[in-house]
């Protein structure tokens, strides 16, 4: 009897150390995949955010003198929450990854009046590598491509006291890359995401100052992966583990999202300033732009 109180008090413990050890890599795993979702929720708001003109139809390109076309550059940044990648990161011994980030994108568009009818058709691009950003974004690892187009055709033309009124839909299609390394330590989440929009936007010109509101609904389609390395390790039941991964994968059909969008565009000859938001209820995620365009 006396034998089997240090057996039982023995295995007891072990068991008890297996159960904490087997928690410490499911805790990792679980902060990382929870990121990886919020990440699926925040690509399809900056994707659109980027194509975004304050007038609702730029007007037509043939017949039209002038021909009206648009083209330029614009950044925005999206709330984007990252404290469970800040958490897993120090349980591989990473410090530097705040609780907090703002999403950043920079892009080039072109948007191109219609041809008899009135529609419109816009194109943008863009690309962000923070390896070539140098200290600005040295806490974090973050890489960003995106390509996409919309076409918008306008069922009020803003002639006279009546404001513009179109509707229209796009397509993105967005590659992203966000972590961070250190040695032989990191935490890292990617993404590659297909979405598509369908919106609504109003609005009116007075003189040179262009307000503008409007509606979309982004369904999204994602393949996410995420990834762990540690040169310490963390406990898997009575092993040590040196590196993890998983993918979360989302579907059209589960992903819509209802965003209200607006702001206001300032005209000064050839040029336009746009300044831009929008918020996403489902999620509750904000964004906010800024853009300047040669427009005719």
């Amino acid at each position: 009897m006396k034998l089997k109180i240090p057996a039982i008090l023995f295995l007891t413990l072990a068991l008890g150390h297996g159960a904490f050890a087997q928690n410490e890599v499911s805790k990792i795993d679980s902060h990382l995949e929870g990121f990886s979702r919020q990440l699926t929720a925040v690509i399809p708001n900056a994707a659109v955010q980027t194509n975004t003109y304050a007038d609702a139809w730029i007007g037509k390109f043939v017949p039209s003198l002038p021909m009206h076309f648009a083209v330029g550059i614009d950044g925005s940044v999206t709330q984007l929450d990252i404290k469970d990648l800040s958490n897993a990161a120090k349980m591989t011994g990473i410090y530097s990854i705040p609780d907090s980030f703002l999403f950043p994108t920079i892009n080039f568009n072109a948007r191109l009046g219609g041809i008899f009818l009135p529609f419109d058709a816009g194109f943008s691009f863009s690309m962000v590598n923070t390896e070539k950003l140098g200290r600005t974004f040295e806490k974090i690892d973050f890489e960003y491509f995106a390509i996409g187009g919309d076409l918008r055709y306008a069922l009020l033309k803003g002639i006279g006291p009546l404001p513009q009124l179109s509707v229209g839909a796009g397509y993105y299609y967005v590659n992203t890359s966000i972590g961070k390394s250190a040695g032989s330590q990191e935490v890292k989440s990617s993404s590659t995401m297909q979405a598509i929009v369908a919106e609504a936007q109003l609005s009116k010109t007075i003189i040179f100052f262009t307000p503008f509101i409007g509606f979309r609904g982004i369904w999204s389609e994602a393949d996410s992966s995420y990834s762990w390395k540690s040169s310490a390790g963390l406990n898997n039941g009575m092993t040590v583990v040196h590196s993890g991964s998983g993918s979360v994968k989302t579907e059209f059909k589960d992903s819509f999202i209802p965003q209200i969008f607006g702001g206001f565009g300032f005209k000064i000859g050839t040029f336009e300033l746009d300044a831009t938001g929008s918020y996403d209820f489902k999620n509750e995620i904000w964004s906010a732009g800024a853009s300047i365009r040669f427009k005719l």
